[in-house]
């Protein structure tokens, strides 16, 4: 369950999980005999799930299962944990090894892996699946179950009561490498970490990633508790007097957050079958889907508390939103807003990513929201000899070429440098989304078969090519994240630029191109003359102006502002510039400040309001060298004090190197004549 998966914490310290592996169990009155070992092995079994088949998956090459244990790689199951026997057909476990409260898209099924040796020393498997739960208790992390087609001819006595400074054994398939028992002393009783309500016993026995869930026992074989967890070297076991016939409750205390900003909305959630109409013992994988059916709705009652508890302060509300609104993105690279954890106010990351350039002029940039975020944008700029079309129908070819540029690998051993991953095949599953400002955007998601993980991208077109927030996470928590991912689209600003010849094949592709350029036109001729129509203004440039060319990058910067108490999606930077050249121009939307916001930001508007440098329409040399003219668009000086209208366009000319006056002043006129806001 993501961000809110149950970590069983035992008396308030930090208890890593048995990472469990396999079992067998104990019925005897004396476990130091031959016989008692053998009776365990009788009683306890390997709690596994199948491997699932590898189909989609293209490797640079081969990978190398021959370095890899003979017994794991010819193994068709994967371990997980012990389980033993305590009736002729119940068995019983630490609920957090059968992981109930989790749906994983491969790993639909449970079994218990008995393993038979006879007298010449052979090998013989038998595996069970799963069939019915009979009591569960996720909080004091148990489970009674009984699987299909099979009958114990031996199981373990329970034993209510013990005593402390005694010896104990603990039993289970270590490594999943035989049954071992380990011994030691029962050391103290500590309570349950979150309001004591019961005792977690604490022994030295040693314990191994696969001893979770099996038996703590007496040296009669009696056992007095189930193992959970460890730490320090010591384990820890629930008293199995807390065991309930026929139970079934699901206990979560805990916090619900967001990804992009600290605050958290404290949640207490409980449920108990008997009151849901849910009458054990019941199918295992109805109450797997019961519960999933269950925890999503809370998921989402949750986030939506998160939401509304923090409305007053979440973007675009409440003068935290304001900076964000009124400040200026100066970066292409796609961005994202966050909270800050401290001010609490909303910024906008300044991203600055990684970039693989790729053959025929084609480039990946990439960078990851913030330091261990786990999410992660992406930019494609496709090259010459890919169609724009191709990468916006076909989610399979942007991360094909994502894999093509940036490493991903897999590894099979403790040191092994990988082999890379060059495409995850076809995703299983597509669909689009329009988020809260109207704009589109693709949901694909791959399944990654090795690690149970899946694989989301969530893209959306510009001329350039594709950007794509890139995730992945646990299959289990699929739909969970997908409540996240429509929320995270709504703090992401993105920048539409590319070559004039890329705008036209944008255009092109109109029913497959965000909404937001329903309305727009654009069209170009070769040193001739440029033309975009848009809903807030027009522009044609001709050779007067620029050459014109194929290669010359039109640049609309939208972004997020406030006007008329309002929060709009629109552009508020265009550039139009000659390729490797300080001949370019530039607009933007300036919009009269909050009263709330620092002085910095009136101070900016007060210059566009009194016209002053830059926007004073004297011509200009930069520290570059290169000269400037600059002005307020005429049709904000038309309609009154440019203070009552409450925003305004500037326009600024550049030139390479040095410009006489009249020139300049020409290049601005004509910009007015050829640049119309409506």
């Amino acid at each position: 369950m993501k961000k809110t998966r149950l970590t069983f914490l035992l008396a308030g310290a930090a208890l890593f999980m048995l990472s469990c592996v396999s079992g067998a169990g104990t019925a005897t009155t004396d476990l130091s005999t031959l016989d008692g070992i053998l009776t365990i092995k009788k009683s306890c079994f390997e709690v596994v799930v199948k491997k699932p088949a590898e189909t989609t998956i293209t490797y640079e090459k081969d990978l190398p299962w021959d370095l890899v244990d003979i017994n794991y790689r010819n193994d068709d199951y994967e371990s997980l944990g012990t389980a033993f026997a305590i009736s002729p057909t119940e068995l019983i476990t630490a609920n957090h090894v059968l992981d109930l409260q989790s749906d994983s898209m491969l790993y639909t099924q449970r079994f218990i892996r008995e393993t038979k040796i006879d007298g010449a020393g052979n090998k013989e498997e038998f595996v069970y699946e799963l069939d019915t739960i009979v009591s569960v208790n996720n909080h004091k992390d148990y489970v009674v179950f009984t699987v299909k087609d099979k009958v114990f001819d031996s199981w373990l006595p329970l034993e209510m009561n013990y005593a402390l400074n005694t010896r104990v054994y603990t039993a289970g398939n270590a490594y999943g490498e035989g049954i071992v028992l380990r011994d030691g002393m029962l050391l103290d009783q500590v309570p349950e970490s979150e309001n004591g309500e019961w005792n977690i016993l604490k022994c030295s026995s040693l314990t191994n990633p696969g001893n979770s869930g099996g038996p703590l026992l007496t040296p009669e074989g009696k056992v007095i508790g189930i193992v959970l967890a460890k730490k320090d070297d010591f384990s820890y076991s629930l008293p199995v007097a807390e065991v309930q016939r026929l139970e079934g409750l699901f206990h979560f205390r805990g916090q619900f957050g967001f990804t992009l900003m600290a605050d958290k909305h404290r949640v207490d959630y409980d449920y108990n079958l008997a009151d849901e109409g849910v009458a054990l013992p019941v199918p295992y994988r109805e109450y797997i889907q019961f519960h999933q059916k269950k925890y999503t709705a809370f998921y989402e009652r949750g986030m939506n508390g998160l939401f509304e508890e923090y409305k007053e302060e979440t973007f675009p509300n409440g003068k935290e939103s304001l900076p964000a609104l009124y400040g200026s993105r100066q970066t292409m690279f796609p961005q994202i807003l966050l909270k800050d954890s401290n001010d609490k106010k909303w910024f906008y990351t300044n991203l600055s990513p990684e970039v693989v350039t790729m053959d025929n002029n084609g480039f990946i940039r990439y960078q990851q929201i913030y330091k261990d975020a786990g999410l992660w944008f992406v930019e494609i700029e496709k090259p010459d000899d890919m169609l724009l079309q191709d990468l916006y129908t076909n989610p399979r070819t942007a991360m094909d070429y994502f894999f093509k540029g940036v490493r991903f690998s897999r590894s099979l051993y403790d040191n092994d440098p990988g082999t890379r991953i060059l495409s995850l095949g076809d995703p299983f599953e597509t669909s689009d989304f329009t988020d809260t400002y109207g704009r589109d955007w693709k949901f694909s998601h791959w399944l990654q078969e090795y690690n149970d993980r899946v694989f989301t991208l969530i893209s959306t077109p510009t001329p350039k090519g594709v950007i794509f927030i890139f995730n992945a996470y646990t299959s289990s928590d699929k739909v969970y994240w997908e409540y996240d991912h429509k929320k995270i689209v709504d703090f992401v600003s993105i920048t539409y630029s590319g070559k004039n010849e890329d705008w036209v094949e944008f255009f092109q592709n109109r029913d497959l191109i965000p909404s937001v350029f329903a309305d727009y036109r654009f069209s170009f001729e070769e040193e001739k003359q440029m033309d975009i129509s848009a809903p807030a203004f027009d522009i044609r440039f001709d050779e007067s102006l620029f050459r014109i060319s194929k290669k010359d990058i039109l640049t609309l910067n939208f972004d997020f502002f406030k006007f008329d108490n309002t929060v709009l999606w629109d552009v508020r930077k265009i550039i139009y510039s000659e390729p490797s050249s300080n001949n370019y121009f530039v607009s933007y939307r300036f919009i009269k400040p909050d009263a709330e916001l620092p002085e910095a930001y009136h101070n900016e508007w007060e210059d566009v309001v009194e016209q002053r440098h830059p926007f004073n329409e004297k011509p200009y040399i930069d520290d570059d060298g290169n000269t400037k003219i600059g002005a307020i668009h005429p049709r904000f000086l038309d309609h009154g004090p440019l203070d009552k209208n409450g925003y305004a366009f500037s326009i600024i000319m550049s030139k390479d190197g040095k410009e006489d006056d009249e020139t300049m002043t020409g290049y601005l006129e004509k910009l007015k004549m050829s640049y119309d806001i409506r």
